[in-house]
């Protein structure tokens, strides 16, 4: 019961993850979404959020990536990492889907928010590749 607390929502997360590990994606997806609509920690349900979205994008799938990538920026902006890593995924989504302009505008906001981390520099890297293209 994904209601009996902190625990079973922890285990059900592994679980989760050990799908994804073993190609099991759809199943993966579902149980991140049932995670994510019954917990009120919000760092787990950015996370989950972020790893459908994610699962999405190894698919190619970016209508839906972006969707959920899009839900944990619009819902989860103070749970830090999982809010940059969506943007990070939103980029790539604009990208992949020709969208330079958006793609452009989320890598810098990426830079704005982590000048000198490994966040940055990614934004920093993927941006000097549009520049090149």
């Amino acid at each position: 019961d994904l209601q009996a607390g902190e625990y079973s929502q922890q285990s059900l997360y592994r679980i989760a993850m050990l799908q994804r590990a073993k190609g099991m994606d759809d199943s993966a997806r579902s149980l991140f979404r049932r995670i994510a609509g019954a917990t009120d920690n919000s760092a787990l349900t950015a996370e989950c959020v972020y790893r459908i979205g994610e699962s999405w994008l190894s698919y190619r799938e970016y209508v839906n990536a972006q969707s959920a990538f899009e839900e944990v920026k619009n819902t989860f902006d103070g749970v830090e990492d999982w809010y940059t890593l969506s943007l990070i995924g939103l980029g790539e989504c604009y990208e992949k889907s020709n969208n330079i302009s958006k793609a452009r505008e989320t890598y810098q906001t990426v830079i704005i928010l982590h000048p000198e981390d490994d966040f940055g520099t990614t934004a920093q890297s993927r941006l000097k590749r549009l520049r090149k293209e």
